[in-house]
C-alpha cells in the first residue's frame, strides 16, 4: 500500500514527460533515469535505452558532464530544485547551450519519489551575451594597443579560444602578396605550428582571403574537402610550409574578412573552427567579427603610425591627432529620406588636442546609431579613451542596439581600463521606419531638435558621466521627428568659448534660425563658423541630421 502513490505518481509524470514541448527525462528517487520522451531523442539522438540510468550524460559536451554530475548529485542530496546552463551536443554534433532544470517530485508523504530534469534551448541567449562581452572587450583592447606586437598580443587574447580555434592575420605587401604577418592557435602544442604561418607568403589569385581582399567582403566558408582546398593553394603558389601547417591545425569552418581602413584594404583576417566540439560559424557570427576586423584594421595603422611617431621623437600632440583623425568616422550613413553632416575642428592650443568624437552607424536592420561625447582632459591619453570608449559604443551596437546598454558597456569598459577618466556621451537609436528616436545621455549637452516651424527641443536625459554613474541610473526617452527637421549633436566646445554658457547657447539657437546656416550642403561646418567665428579655445564635434521625409 506503502508504494500506491509512487506508483500512480511515475504514471501521472511519464504523461507530463510525454506532453513537454522540450527535450525531457524522469528519474527515480536515486537519480536514475528511468523515461525520457520523444524530444529528448529527437534532440539529442539518444535512444530511450542510451537515456537510462546515467547514460544521459554521454549527450552533453565532453568538459560539461562532470559539472553536470555533481549538479545533480548535489540536487537529489539536498532534495532542492536544481538549475544551470550546460552544453548539450544535438543530433547532428552541434553544441547547443541549454537550460536544465532538475526538479524534485514527491509522493503524498512528502518524500521525493522521482526526478524531473528539463530542458530548454538558450543558445541564442548565451551566445548574445557572448558577444556582447566579447565585443565590448575586443573594442577596448585593440583601440587601447599603441604598437603592433600590442596589437598581435590583444588580437590572441580576444580570439582564442572564446570565438576561435585559430586565426591568422595577412597584410598585403607591395610585391602583391597577402603575407601572413601573426597567427595563433588554441593548442600550445600546436603552437610551433601557427609561428610557421608567421611570415609565409600567399598569392593574391584564390581562395577565401582573396575573395574578401578583392570584394571587400566577409567570406563564409565550411570546408568539406581540406584535400582538394589545400592543392589548390599549392597550385597558387602557397609554400609547403603554409600547406603542413594548415593541415596541422585543421580546419572545419572560417570566416576570412577584409582589413579595411580609410577605403583600402590593408589585409585580411581569417577566423577558423578547427575542433569537433567548437560549433560552427554562421551569418549571425559575421557582424560581429566585421566590427573586430574594422577596429583591428584602425589598430594596425594606428600602431604603425604610433611606433614611427615615436621612433623619431614627435611631440605628443601629433600622435594624439593621428589616433583622433583614425578614430573618428570617415564616412557618414547615405540613407533615403536623411542627410547627416559632421565637422570636427581642433583647440587652438596643441596640447589640447584629444577627447571628442562623434558616430554615425547604420546596422543591418536600417537603424541609425548616433553617438557623441568628450573625454574630461586633453592629450593622448585623452585621444586614446575617447578611441576606446566610441568603439566600445559602436562594437556593441552590433550585438544588442539599445542606448541605455552601450552607455552601460562604455562606463564597465571605461572603470575597468580607466578608472581615472570621466566621459560624458549622448547615444541614440534612430529608426527610418517609424521616425522615433530612443536615447539615452550620460551626462552630455543635451542636443537640440528643431522642427519644421521652427521650435527648437532640448533632447535632455540627465545622467552622470561615464566613470561617475551609478547602476542602472537614468533611463531612455523617446520621440518621433516629423519631416523637415534638424538635429543637432555637438561637444560642449561649442557653446563654452565665450565662457559664457548661456551666451554660447543663445549662439547656437540663432544658428539654426537661420537659413543661411541651416539650409545649406554642409550645416555642421557652417554652425561652426556661425558660433565660433572668434575661435574655441577647446575641441569642438558637431553632427546633423536632416530628417527629409
Amino acid at each position: 500500500m506503502s508504494e500506491a502513490p509512487v506508483e500512480s505518481s511515475a504514471i501521472d509524470l511519464r504523461l507530463v514527460v510525454d506532453s513537454l514541448p522540450f527535450p525531457s527525462w524522469f528519474a527515480n528517487a536515486a537519480g536514475a533515469v528511468v523515461g525520457a520522451n520523444a524530444r529528448w531523442g529527437a534532440f539529442t539522438g539518444q535512444p530511450v535505452a542510451a537515456v537510462l540510468g546515467s547514460g544521459w550524460i554521454n549527450a552533453l559536451a565532453p568538459e560539461e558532464r562532470n559539472r553536470a554530475t555533481a549538479a545533480f548529485g548535489a540536487a537529489t542530496a539536498a532534495g532542492t530544485t536544481e538549475i544551470f546552463v550546460t552544453r548539450l551536443i544535438r543530433h547532428d554534433n552541434q553544441i547547443r547551450w541549454m537550460r536544465a532544470r532538475l526538479i524534485p517530485i514527491r509522493d503524498a508523504g512528502g518524500a521525493i519519489g522521482q526526478w524531473l530534469a528539463t530542458w530548454s534551448d538558450v543558445d541564442d541567449e548565451v551566445r548574445t551575451a557572448e558577444r556582447l562581452r566579447v565585443a565590448a572587450a575586443a573594442n577596448a583592447a585593440l583601440v587601447r594597443s599603441t604598437g603592433l606586437d600590442a596589437t598581435f598580443a590583444a588580437l590572441d587574447r580576444l580570439i582564442v579560444p572564446a570565438l576561435a580555434d585559430w586565426y591568422s592575420l595577412h597584410r598585403v605587401e607591395d610585391d602583391g602578396l597577402l603575407r601572413i604577418v601573426h597567427a595563433r592557435h588554441r593548442d600550445p602544442e600546436r603552437a610551433g605550428a601557427s609561428a610557421t604561418m608567421s611570415g609565409t607568403p600567399m598569392r593574391v589569385t584564390q581562395g577565401n582571403n582573396y575573395e574578401a581582399f578583392r570584394t571587400g567582403r566577409p567570406v563564409l566558408n565550411v570546408t568539406t574537402d581540406l584535400d582538394r582546398a589545400l592543392a589548390n593553394h599549392i597550385a597558387n603558389g602557397a609554400s609547403p610550409a603554409f600547406v603542413d601547417a594548415v593541415r596541422s591545425m585543421g580546419y572545419r569552418c572560417g570566416i576570412a574578412l577584409p582589413l579595411q581602413h580609410r577605403g583600402r584594404i590593408v589585409g585580411t583576417l581569417h577566423v577558423v573552427r578547427s575542433e569537433p566540439g567548437s560549433g560552427a560559424y554562421d551569418a549571425r557570427d559575421i557582424p560581429l567579427f566585421t566590427e573586430i576586423a574594422a577596429t583591428t584594421a584602425a589598430s594596425i595603422v594606428q600602431a604603425q603610425t604610433y611606433d614611427a611617431l615615436v621612433a623619431s621623437y614627435e611631440r605628443e600632440h601629433r600622435v594624439a591627432t593621428v589616433m583622433q583623425e583614425g578614430a573618428l568616422p570617415t564616412t557618414l550613413p547615405q540613407v533615403p529620406g536623411m542627410q547627416f553632416d559632421a565637422y570636427y575642428a581642433p583647440a587652438r592650443s596643441e596640447a589640447l588636442i584629444g577627447g571628442d568624437w562623434y558616430d554615425a552607424l547604420q546596422l543591418r536592420d536600417g537603424r541609425i546609431v548616433l553617438s557623441i561625447g568628450d573625454v574630461v582632459g586633453s592629450g593622448l591619453d585623452a585621444a586614446v579613451t575617447m578611441s576606446n570608449v566610441r568603439q566600445v559604443i559602436r562594437g556593441v551596437a552590433h550585438v544588442h542596439p539599445n542606448p541605455m546598454t552601450l552607455l552601460d558597456a562604455a562606463d564597465g569598459t571605461l572603470r575597468a581600463e580607466r578608472p581615472d577618466r570621466i566621459v560624458t556621451a549622448f547615444v541614440a537609436i534612430y529608426d527610418p521606419a517609424t521616425r522615433i528616436l530612443t536615447y539615452a545621455s550620460a551626462g552630455h549637452s543635451p542636443p537640440l531638435l528643431r522642427e519644421p516651424d521652427g521650435t527648437l527641443h532640448e533632447l535632455r536625459a540627465d545622467a552622470l558621466p561615464l566613470g561617475l554613474r551609478r547602476p542602472d541610473e537614468g533611463a531612455e526617452q523617446k520621440v518621433r521627428i516629423p519631416p523637415g527637421s534638424l538635429l543637432l549633436l555637438y561637444t560642449d566646445g561649442l557653446v563654452e568659448s565665450t565662457r559664457d554658457l548661456l551666451a554660447g547657447e543663445a549662439r547656437v539657437r540663432a544658428a539654426l534660425d537661420d537659413p543661411a546656416v541651416r539650409d545649406v550642403e554642409h550645416p555642421a561646418r557652417a554652425l561652426h563658423d556661425a558660433v565660433l567665428y572668434d575661435g574655441s579655445f577647446d575641441d569642438v564635434a558637431i553632427l546633423t541630421v536632416a530628417i527629409t521625409r
